[in-house]
């Protein structure tokens, strides 16, 4: 679904957003991805994780993870370290972790149709990774492990 309706979706693999907007590329120095390296390394979550509901925004469509909590606390955790940096711009009450699967109107009813008999659907996450949007397209510019 998102290959097909997303016009952003090559470069970026299945993905749930920690921060964004974040720090513009040429403002992210090495210490800024020395931190991020160390406080992923700190993250400690379930590697496998369900996603159990197909849910939308206006828009878009988006499969929810089962326990959002682990993701919703990175996203502070981030935040606070760089409070210039609201989540989606401070546009949104509260940070809702989804994993998009296709953009545009009047999809939620066909993608229900057709994850219907898949969900929950599982992945596994190893790392974060940052992207950045440079060129007309997003590129993966460094990746920071999870802890064990």
């Amino acid at each position: 679904w998102r290959q097909r309706t997303d016009p952003v979706a090559p470069g970026v693999p299945a993905h749930i957003t920690v921060l964004v907007p974040f720090l513009p590329l040429p403002r992210i120095s090495a210490v800024d991805l020395a931190w991020l390296g160390q406080y992923f390394a700190g993250v400690r979550l379930e590697r496998r994780v369900a996603f159990d509901q197909v849910r939308s925004f206006p828009s878009v469509v988006w499969l929810s993870p089962s326990d959002p909590a682990p993701f919703i606390r990175i996203t502070e955790g981030i935040h606070q370290h760089w409070p210039e940096c609201p989540p989606y711009e401070g546009k949104f009450d509260e940070v809702i972790p989804h994993l998009t699967v296709a953009h545009g109107s009047d999809l939620e009813h066909l993608v229900r149709l057709d994850l219907a008999d898949e969900l929950p659907i599982t992945g596994r996450i190893e790392a974060a990774h940052l992207f950045a949007w440079t060129q007309g397209r997003w590129s993966d510019r460094a990746t920071f492990p999870l802890g064990e």
